[in-house]
Parts: structure tokens; C-alpha cells; sequence
């Protein structure tokens, strides 16, 4: 059975998309605005939240799955 890899990397994954982009960007210059940057890291982190939680649901689930006394 293949394992699956958690959703909590995709945010994670974004995060490191974006923080490559400002990366190259000259020295003075906006790839966003202020304000775009914001909703940026208020969108990843809300991202990250969310899909933290899908997976402690999943774990906590294949875990009872597993071990029937749990229940």
C-alpha cells in the first residue's frame, strides 16, 4: 500500500515558490504590493491550517482503524 504524503506540504511547498520569486527581484522593485503580500501569507497560512487539520483527521482515523481497542 503506498503511503500517502501529507497535504500539509502543498502551503509549504507554495511558500517556498513565492519566497524563490522575491528572491530574484531587483534591489528597489515590488513584485507585489504591500497589501499582496498579505493576503500572500494570509491565504498560505489559512492553506496550511486547513490541511494540518485534514491530515491529524486522517491520522487519528487509520489510527483507530489500526488498533480497534481505541474506539
Amino acid at each position: 500500500m503506498i503511503k500517502k504524503l501529507p497535504l500539509a506540504l502543498i502551503p509549504v511547498l507554495l511558500f517556498v515558490i513565492f519566497l524563490s520569486l522575491f528572491i530574484f527581484v531587483p534591489n528597489g522593485g515590488d513584485l507585489i504590493s504591500a497589501k499582496g503580500d498579505y493576503y500572500v501569507g494570509q491565504g498560505l497560512s489559512m492553506l496550511f491550517v486547513a490541511f494540518l487539520l485534514i491530515d491529524l483527521g486522517r491520522f487519528f482515523i487509520n489510527k483507530k482503524r489500526r488498533n480497534p481497542k481505541l474506539k
